[in-house]
This record gives C-alpha cells, sequence and structure tokens, in this order.
C-alpha cells in the first residue's frame, strides 16, 4: 500500500481497527519533526527522543479516545508538549549539574562558586517571568481567532506556512499575511504594555 498518499486520520482508523503497520507508519512519518519540537523545548536530544517515544507510546494507548474530527499532529504535539513540560519539572533541579568527583584541570580538585540567587532576587524573577508570560497570553487572546490560531501553529507547533495553510484551509499568501499583522499586532500590545 503506497501510505503517502493516505491521511493520518485514516491511518488512526486504521490503527483503531487493529491494522499493524499503522502505528509504524505514524512513527515514521512524524518521528523527526516531534523529535526536534520536544528538543526545543528540553534542550537535551536524547530526552527528546524518549519523550517522543513516550509520546507515541501515548498515541497507541489512546487510540481509541482519538475523534478523526481532530487533526493528529495537533493532538500528537499535544501530547508531547505535555511529556516535555512534565519532563522539564521533575528535572529542573538537574540542570547544569557536575560531578564533583571528578578530577578538575591539571588533577587539581573542583572548586565551587555559590551561584545560586538572593531569594529576593528569584521572587523577583519569578514574578517577572510570570507577567511576562501573562501579557503575552493576554496578548495573544486579544488577536482574532484566526490569526491567534496561526501564531500558535507557527511559534508553538513549529509549522511551516505550508502546513499551516493546509491546517486553516487557506493559501500560503494567506498564511504569510496573517501572520504578519498577528505579528504587528502582538508587537504592538506587548510595547503599550511595557510603558
Amino acid at each position: 500500500m503506497n501510505w503517502a498518499t493516505v491521511a493520518d486520520t485514516e491511518i488512526m482508523q486504521g490503527l483503531q481497527a487493529g491494522s499493524p503497520d499503522c502505528m509504524s507508519v505514524l512513527c515514521e512519518r512524524h518521528w523527526e519533526r516531534l523529535v526536534v519540537f520536544v528538543q526545543g523545548i528540553v534542550r537535551n536530544r536524547g530526552a527528546a527522543e524518549e519523550i517522543a517515544q513516550e509520546s507515541f507510546l501515548r498515541v497507541y494507548l489512546s487510540r481509541y479516545r482519538y475523534e478523526p474530527t481532530a487533526r493528529f499532529t495537533t493532538w500528537l504535539y499535544r501530547i508531547a508538549t505535555n511529556r516535555a513540560l512534565n519532563f522539564l519539572r521533575d528535572h529542573r533541579h538537574e540542570a547544569g549539574v557536575e560531578s564533583l568527583d571528578q578530577a578538575g584541570v591539571d588533577g587539581l580538585a573542583r572548586q565551587v562558586r555559590d551561584v545560586r540567587l538572593h531569594p529576593d532576587e528569584v521572587a523577583q524573577t519569578n514574578e517577572s517571568r510570570r507577567l511576562t508570560r501573562q501579557r503575552v497570553i493576554d496578548a495573544l487572546k486579544s488577536l482574532p481567532a484566526r490569526q491567534r490560531r496561526a501564531v500558535i501553529l507557527h511559534r508553538y507547533h513549529e509549522m511551516s506556512y505550508e502546513q499551516i495553510s493546509r491546517e486553516l484551509g487557506c493559501t500560503v499568501p494567506s498564511v504569510k499575511s496573517l501572520l504578519w499583522r498577528a505579528y504587528s499586532a502582538l508587537r504592538t500590545a506587548l510595547e503599550a504594555k511595557q510603558l
């Protein structure tokens, strides 16, 4: 069978019906892009591959809950995003950790510098991040629905103009125009909130 012409939704229906080849077709089709997407979140190729594998396992285990009305890639990327955010939460204390047991340069013992932020600085940084995140969310919400959807697909799902045009049912030039207007409006809204 020529799988290249078969839509993801049809392949998912085949998977629900018990077709053994469908899962491997979905993995082959979406593996590399999903790994790159997750790597953008977790900044670690090995972890990204593991999360992608877990995401495909979750797709298989949840295959009967998939509705053909939903786009498969949106569902897959939502699963992967949740797994990646869980990974970041669970491993947030491991970033930049080096073993003190390893010998330093020329066999000298390693010296540790205290780079921790003062509690006031941590609270200020967290509050600043929260405010920035809220400003972005508010600015996104203020966009017309089609522009908002285009930005989310482009920025957060890293879809190409062609993929977005298929998702929104419009031409590539229309997508470029939508994104240009959306990013201009976001820039204006975010600059206004900083004044």
